[in-house]
């Protein structure tokens, strides 16, 4: 029996606010023994992506062929349509590209659950055992015919070093070079399809970020390349001692380097049909270089789109139509009617930027606007009734309040809304200002009955890792494993929803659930398979396995297993009975660190374009 104690501060507001009238929801894909299944075999991480009513739902994994990834960039990665588009452009003159001669490995890649709710990984750009430990993919959207939306890069191309000379030590070794480094996919009845950018000078840029029943697609492509990455081919990528593929998509070698190429992105929309993408209709942009002398970006997005063919997003604005370089921001924005509707408060100076990213068929979008609190930026998630609105009309964003009666600086990030108009996302729960990571719950908002809820205090108790006792009261289960020392330790059962990425018209939602599980014993071999150290030239990190080849599990120094908490992809479904209550069961909340609940422009780049200089990890 668990020790008793009270329930935290922020519990009882929690059950205070939410009531007992919510929807109750199931953790779709755990098992009897609370084995939550929400990853592909052998990867480290899943995420939640998309469903459909249908009985589709797609998920993200990192770690399988893959770098082995630091708590930083575990934190980073998610699938956020607005972020992985921007991440190359942001990050460029700070991220250290990719070694040039390393093998390329990927962190991200899709799989989707099947009818019984088992992972299976979808093959993208996949010829090869190299192909698959090279190409990244992210999807984004699905419709009720199962079209699959997203982006891919291409798979790794093996390329002899040019330099031949006999000064050149690694002239043996070959160059990895990308074709290109995002492109939009779309998967349709489980064939892949990738779709090349009106402008693909050194691969170009796009991405399908959505699309509704009638296959109507939209999302963005590159219309031109920023003049300083012109500069950068020319002063860095004219030498023969590096292939131009390899220069142009961003490397290091020898104290040679130059960033990867970035776009002008623009949003777009197409009309998809007998495996074409027909019918590219650029939306347009708010803002444009201010002079020939402007080396910035410029860029529109299309992140979401309704049954009627309304369109939301975001695009590079001036605040006030002030143009100058120093008053680019970026505004949610509607495209309606071949016109641009700026969602922004531009007069409001606490209001840092804004994007839209989705819309339901009754016309209300949803997005976030990052605002001042105290010093601090914060996103907060508004939703807005386009219906009536024109360029004319004077926007009135609405914001829901969440955990308290008034307005906090929690930010949180709405990430799909549905036809019954109820809203999924995730919400910060500390009150920490600075100095530590903000975790992370997922949240469901009621807008016709104005209801924030988190979504943990609607899960049952079995979705939560808790068994009933004889005596009625409930606890965590508790695992059994097999530590280093070859005895048997036990751990408590430890999910907790972080974000929620979609919501179908059924209720039914994606999301991903921090679990915890034992952390396995690892180390450092040679190419031979002999114990070395990670700073050797070709060390590998391996899993320890004991004499029946079964993994070994790390141990403390008094004997009990170390545990860490990992993401995994997680369907919810509506079920009947009520919701898990820890009120006066001594149950304290789970700390937890907001791994894949967070964004991160430096981190995030390593994920999405393979940049990262660490050596694979062997499965």
């Amino acid at each position: 029996m668990n020790k008793k104690l009270q329930p935290t501060l922020i519990a009882l507001s929690l059950i205070a606010t939410f009531g007992a009238s919510a929807t109750v929801y199931k953790i779709e894909n755990i098992d009897s023994n609370f084995f939550v299944n929400g990853t592909i075999d052998g990867s480290r991480s899943g995420f939640g992506t998309v469903l459909n009513k249908s009985g589709n739902q797609l998920g993200g994994a990192s770690g399988r062929f893959a770098i082995k990834l630091t708590p930083e960039q575990e934190q980073a990665i998610t699938n956020s349509r607005v972020d992985v588009v921007f991440a190359k452009q942001k990050t460029e003159a700070t991220v250290t590209n990719r070694a040039a001669k390393a093998i390329p490995a990927a962190s991200h890649f899709i799989f989707t659950f099947d009818q019984n709710v088992e992972p299976t990984f979808i093959k993208v750009q996949i010829e090869t055992i190299e192909d698959l430990i090279s190409a990244q993919t992210y999807i984004f959207g699905i419709n009720e015919n199962s079209i699959v939306v997203g982006t891919t890069s291409s798979a790794a191309e093996k390329i002899a070093d040019p330099d031949q000379k006999d000064t050149n030590a690694s002239r043996s070794k070959p160059f990895y070079g990308y074709d290109f480094a995002q492109r939009a996919m779309l998967i349709d009845n489980g064939e892949v399809k990738v779709f090349k950018p009106q402008f693909s000078t050194y691969g170009g840029q796009s991405g399908f970020t959505a699309v509704n029943d009638s296959n109507f697609l939209v999302g963005y492509e590159s219309v031109g390349i920023v003049p300083r990455s012109l500069k950068n081919i020319k002063d860095n990528c004219k030498s023969s001692k590096v292939p131009l593929k390899v220069c142009t998509g961003g490397f290091t070698h020898n104290k040679m380097s130059n960033p990867a190429t970035a776009y002008y992105l623009r949003a777009f929309s197409w009309q998809y049909s007998d495996g074409q993408a027909t019918n590219p209709t650029d939306l347009g942009i708010l803002a444009s270089k201010v002079n020939d002398e402007d080396n910035t970006t410029y860029s529109s997005l299309a992140l979401g789109v309704n049954a009627s063919g309304l369109i939301v997003g975001r695009s590079t604005a001036f605040r006030n139509n002030e143009k100058e370089v120093g008053k680019k921001f970026n505004v949610a924005v509607i495209f309606k009617n071949g016109e641009i509707i700026d969602l922004m408060d531009h007069g409001n100076m606490d209001w840092y930027q804004s994007k839209a990213v989705a819309i339901s068929d009754d016309n209300l979008v949803i997005g976030s606007v990052t605002k001042n609190f105290s010093g601090y930026p914060r996103e907060k998630f508004f939703i807005y009734d386009a219906t009536d609105v024109t360029t004319e009309t004077k926007v009135q964003l609405e914001f829901p309040l969440d955990l308290k009666a008034t307005e906090t600086d929690f930010s949180s990030k709405a990430k799909a809304i549905n036809n019954n108009n109820i809203v999924v996302g995730n919400i910060e729960i500390d009150a920490v200002k600075s100095g530590s990571i903000r975790r992370t719950h997922g949240f469901v908002y009621d807008h016709a009955n104005t209801k924030f809820s988190d979504i943990n205090n609607l899960l049952t108790c079995h979705s939560l890792g808790f068994i009933e006792n004889s005596d009625g009261s409930i606890a965590k289960h508790k695992f059994e494993i097999s530590g280093e020392n070859g005895e048997t330790v036990t751990y408590e059962a430890g999910i907790t929803i972080v974000d929620a990425t979609d919501i179908s018209d059924d209720g039914s939602i994606m999301a991903t659930a921090l679990v915890r599980l034992p952390k396995v014993k690892t180390k450092w071999v040679d190419s031979d398979g002999n114990d070395t150290t990670s700073d050797k030239e070709g060390a590998t990190e391996v899993i320890v396995v004991d004499a029946n080849g079964k993994a070994v599990f790390s141990v403390d120094g008094n004997g009990k297993p170390v545990t860490e908490q990992l993401p995994r992809a997680v369907v919810l479904r509506p079920t009947t009975g009520e919701a898990c209550d820890i009120s006066g069961q001594g149950i304290v909340e789970d700390k937890h660190v907001r791994q894949g609940a967070g964004f991160g422009w430096a981190m995030l780049v390593l994920s999405v374009f393979g940049f990262g200089r660490q050596r694979l990890k062997r499965n």
